[in-house]
């Protein structure tokens, strides 16, 4: 008698893949979630720092904290420092030490002695200059623990009125005002301090009682904090409660007073901007523009000109305005990289001026001033120039230039064709026979004209800088080199550009260039280089690699999007190693939570990779960068979870399940879902990975969050089933029949598969009950599954009858189980005589689909004489056998190319 087929080759229908063999797990980078919330703006209501009734607990506990907090007058950083007594406020601040600490046995203090000190000291302080050496050592962070603490004694409220008891509405006001004055540049905890917040809040509750109009005034303070603390969001919010309330569009001294409070340093990026958006319906001043677009000149270019587009788009007849013009010439003229915008911006501004040919010498002429005339003119003739405009309308204009020694000079170096590098040193030379002086200014316009008249820089570069340094002591700097690289990248011909680029940026190195202390634009162009390597060098990534090591040198990171294009370069070459190593070196060797959407490109990269990866090791790798950096989006897992079970490894994929709900623990976000436990068990089940099944069944069990269901025990039930685990299959289909509903149709195919491993008895009680549910009806998938038991227990002619006789037309996957599982010559003869007279075209399919028919019949000489079932057992396995050999081989060759493919760049 045959022995029992082997677990691993048991199956019920030839659609049930068989159990793959698993290699070692791999370790999953375990994360917890952390999130950074940004401080609410200021609250209608004040909060308090003590409770009004009594202070002896509280009290001790403060005067003892405040005492212990730091020592008296010394300075920490030098213990041989002697007391400055010329320091008002070190005698100032003994007092109101001495005072906290003067009745600790008693309920009340000397508030009104604690408020006149507090006052004192405020004012004695010296405000912090900003220098770094002095944040240390400034006086106001030596006394900030006895500030804070006596601003908690002085806080405590009346539970009525939620007013402080010891402070009036203007003693509120001078503290608020000082605070602000003291603390409006020091970067320090104060920043996360609600002290000027809570003492904001009362201003806003008590602002009845200030004087008129001036309540606005110590609400625009408010911008001072916020910008020393870097609150920019905080400060946009604030600016959008504000505007409602004063309405500054309105009132052109009101907007300008707005316009200078929301001007600091950290803030300005976003409210300057938003309030020039308030109303389109009255052009702002001419100084509040001027003032708005030199106060944003000075971030980075793309914010200048981002501002400049609005407003002029707001405002057209800006363009007729030649103070606004000028400055924004001259700010967009230092900035070649924004040629397509300045080009865009000029043609807008000669198209409002086109009707009257005369009408740019009228610009000049209403300039009073003859240096500003002077000036604006030579920074529209410039622009003019530069960017190639030869309209009859600029002609005209230009023609007026004449004996003005730069603009000439610009016009020499435009109009010359085909220049050589000895034509260009004659121009130079004539020019400064003239008197012209040159300046750093006038040498990097001039190399703008070159750029963009297409001489090729990077092929004369020696020859012009031996000339320039030597005859006209002429230095290059970043800005020099800035420009001659962002000239070469922009050439028509993208990759001769970029090889210019790579040796114009070679040669500011050996030039002593330091690009490290250089503006954020500097730096970007830097970014640009690598983003034009990347795009147009695509099959040199060694030589793409060694640029950015290059560029590296200079900076700690690449800017974001040069990071995505390098990342999207080394994985289009498989180099996941040298991902590894770049996203170390960029985002640092320790675990991150990022917010993806934060950093949306490069987290979309790594999963977008890991899911299309054929690789396991490689899709593994990659996706545990993914999670080591990044909060990875909820709905990303399931498709993760789905791509390993995919490349066959489903232990992966539990560790990914593991870590989900781990995750979950630990911050509180989403819990695996019920549909996750349905994904894993189908394929932890068609795989027979038991200690995966039986894991996940553990946690279906405790998981609180997921609702059993019929369909999610029926994934449980299948995994079970090919275990051959009956009893806990039988426990599964029992807690099924116990729901309102009963079981569906997917729960009859389970349980009759279950059955075909007893007895064809089993198999008909089965049948017989599914037949008598008359809640539901049988299936074409539960008919699949009794004509495969039917053939099983060697019932061939019957499960052919039961074919014949369906309700529905059977499936393709249906005539090919009948044909498969019967194993008799003569029988499947009868199956394909009836399938290619009664389903032609399915049967047509089903012949020139590669291994969808088997061939597998039983041993009909039986020289050992074994029964029939023996007979069939043996043909089952003989056919179950080749669908391993095959899982097998393709295995083995999946782990030989992960083997033999390089990693490395």
């Amino acid at each position: 008698m045959a022995s029992k087929i082997p677990r691993r080759l048991m199956a019920l229908a030839p659609y049930t893949p068989a159990q793959k063999t698993l290699l070692q797990s791999l370790i999953l980078i375990q994360t917890s979630s952390r999130s950074t919330r940004i401080p609410p703006p200021p609250a209608s209501n004040a909060r308090t720092y003590a409770s009004s009734s009594g202070f002896t607990g509280f009290y001790k506990k403060l005067v003892k904290k405040s005492l212990e907090s730091s020592k008296w007058e010394f300075n920490e950083l030098d213990p041989n420092a002697t007391i400055n007594e010329a320091a008002p406020y070190v005698a100032t601040a003994r007092k109101l030490k001495e005072t906290l600490a003067a009745s600790p046995n008693s309920n009340t203090l000397d508030f009104a002695q604690i408020k006149a000190l507090l006052i004192q000291l405020l004012t004695e302080i010296p405000a912090f200059s900003g220098i770094p050496d002095e944040r240390l050592s400034s006086p106001f962070i030596k006394n900030q623990k006895l500030i804070e603490n006596s601003f908690s004694v002085l806080l405590a409220a009346d539970p009525s009125t939620k007013l402080p008891i010891n402070l009036t509405s203007q003693d509120i006001e001078l503290l608020y005002t000082l605070m602000v004055s003291k603390t409006g540049n020091i970067f320090s905890s104060l920043g996360k301090s609600p002290i000027i917040p809570n003492l904001f809040s009362l201003l806003h509750i008590t602002r009845n009682q200030l004087e008129s109009n001036k309540d606005l005034d110590l609400y625009l303070l408010y911008f001072k904090f916020l910008s020393a603390h870097k609150k920019e969001t905080e400060a946009k919010k604030f600016l959008d409660w504000l505007i409602p309330i004063y309405h500054p569009e309105r009132n052109q001294d009101l907007f300008n007073q707005f316009l200078y409070a929301v001007s600091q340093p950290f803030i300005l990026k976003s409210c300057i901007p938003h309030l020039f958006s308030l109303s389109t319906t009255t052009t702002p001043s001419t100084e509040a523009i001027l003032f708005a677009l030199r106060q944003l000149s000075l971030l980075d270019s793309s914010v200048s000109l981002k501002f400049t587009k609005q407003l002029f788009k707001s405002y057209p007849e800006l363009y007729s305005n030649a103070q606004v013009v000028s400055l924004v010439l001259k700010t967009l003229n230092k900035n070649i990289r924004q040629a397509s915008e300045i080009k865009a911006f000029i043609s807008k501004f000669l198209a409002h001026h086109s009707k009257d040919e005369n009408s740019l010498a009228s610009i000049d002429e209403e300039i009073k001033d003859p240096v500003e005339r002077l000036e604006f003119h030579k920074s529209l003739a410039l622009t003019l120039i530069k960017y190639n405009d030869s309209s009859v309308q600029t002609q005209k204009y230009l023609e007026t230039d004449v004996g003005i020694p730069d603009i000439e000079l610009y016009k020499t170096l435009a109009a010359t064709e085909g220049l050589s590098a000895e034509s260009i040193r004659t121009i130079f030379k004539d020019a400064t026979a003239k008197g012209l002086e040159i300046n750093n200014d006038i040498m990097h316009n001039a190399l703008d004209i070159l750029i963009i008249h297409k001489f090729n820089v990077a092929e004369n570069f020696d020859a012009l800088h031996d000339f320039f340094t030597t005859e006209l002591n002429f230095e290059s700097d970043i800005g020099t080199f800035e420009s001659l690289i962002l000239g070469s990248l922009n050439n028509s011909q993208k990759r001769q550009g970029t090889e210019a680029a790579i040796i114009l940026f070679e040669k500011s190195i050996e030039n002593g260039i330091q690009w490290n202390i250089g503006t954020e634009d500097q730096l970007e162009t830097l970014d640009k280089l690598i983003l034009a390597l990347c795009q147009t060098m695509p099959d040199d990534v060694f030589k793409v690699f060694k640029s950015y090591q290059k560029v590296r040198m200079f900076v700690s990171s690449v800017g974001y999007q040069a990071q995505v294009a390098l990342l999207k370069l080394f994985l289009s070459y498989n180099y996941v190693g040298d991902c590894e190593r770049f996203l170390e070196d960029e985002l640092g060797k320790e675990t991150r939570d990022i917010a993806w959407d934060a950093e949306p490109e490069l987290y979309q990269t790594l999963l977008e990779y890991a899911l299309k990866s054929d690789n396991y090791k490689d899709a593994w790798l990659i996706y545990g960068l993914s999670e080591k950096y990044y909060d990875a989006p909820y709905a990303s897992y399931e498709a993760v979870l789905r791509r390993f079970c995919a490349l066959e490894r489903p232990d992966a994929a539990l560790l990914i399940f593991k870590n989900l709900r781990n995750k979950a623990k630990v911050s509180g976000s989403e819990p695996p879902s019920a549909e996750m436990y349905r994904l894993l068990f189908h394929e932890f089940g068609a795989v027979g990975y038991e200690d995966g099944i039986r894991e996940l069944y553990i946690f279906l069990k405790m998981d609180i969050s997921v609702d059993p269901s019929v369909p999610l025990l029926n994934s449980a039930l299948n995994a079970f089933t090919e275990l051959e685990d009956f009893s806990q299959a039988v426990e599964l289909w029992s807690q099924i029949q116990q729901f309102p509903g009963g079981p569906d149709s997917e729960s009859y195919t389970t349980v009759l598969k279950l059955c075909t491993h007893a007895s064809i008895q089993d198999v008909e009680h089965m049948w017989e009950t599914l037949q008598a549910d008359n809640r539901i009806t049988p299936s074409e998938e539960n008919y699949r599954q009794y004509i495969v038991a039917n053939c099983y227990h060697g019932f061939y002619a019957r499960a052919l009858e039961i074919a014949r006789n369906m309700p529905m037309p059977p499936a393709k996957e249906t005539i090919a189980g009948l044909y498969n599982w019967t194993m008799l010559q003569a029988r499947k003869d009868d199956v394909r005589e009836w399938a290619r007279e009664a389903f032609p075209r399915k049967w047509a399919a089903l012949e020139t689909e590669d291994g969808a028919l088997k061939t597998y019949l039983l041993d009909e000489e039986n020289k050992n004489n074994d029964s029939e079932a023996n007979l069939r057992r043996q043909a089952i396995r003989d056919m179950l056998e080749e669908k391993e050999r095959e899982q097998i081989e393709r295995e083995g060759r999946i782990v030989r190319e992960a083997l033999a493919a390089p990693k490395a760049a």
